[in-house]
């Protein structure tokens, strides 16, 4: 591989590498909705701790993985891949919930394995 090359696949690491790490955080946190269903905005608060924690610890690559907005957009892309849905609450609050095939352990894990593969 010529020099060249290894520095786009660096560029391309540096710039897709929190992209990838953020929405496998997502997904890994999917399976707390196999027992409940949760609004949006918490849901996207607990997957942001759950990064901070996991870049305070030395366990994530990338310190970018925790931008809101790249979580935001992992639901977006999971309520596009009809993993999750959304419905309003009795409070008029947008609540997340796990589609059928996906409420199920074994089928999530091969979901995050999916992910996972990208990640560097």
């Amino acid at each position: 591989m010529s020099s060249e090359n290894k520095k786009q696949l660096q560029f391309l690491q540096c710039v897709l590498g929190p992209l990838i790490e953020g929405y496998w955080l997502s997904v890994c946190n999917l399976v707390r909705l196999l027992d409940m269903d949760v609004d949006d905005n918490t849901y996207i608060r607990m997957v942001n701790m759950y990064a901070k924690e996991r870049v305070e610890k030395g366990f994530a690559v990338f310190s970018e993985s925790c931008s809101m907005d790249t979580l935001r957009n992992a639901v977006k892309v999971f309520l596009h891949w009809k993993v999750l849905c959304t419905y309003y609450d009795a409070e008029n609050i947008k609540m997340l919930q796990l589609k059928e095939p996906y409420r199920d352990e074994a089928k999530l894990s091969v979901l995050i394995d999916k992910i996972e593969v990208f990640r560097v």
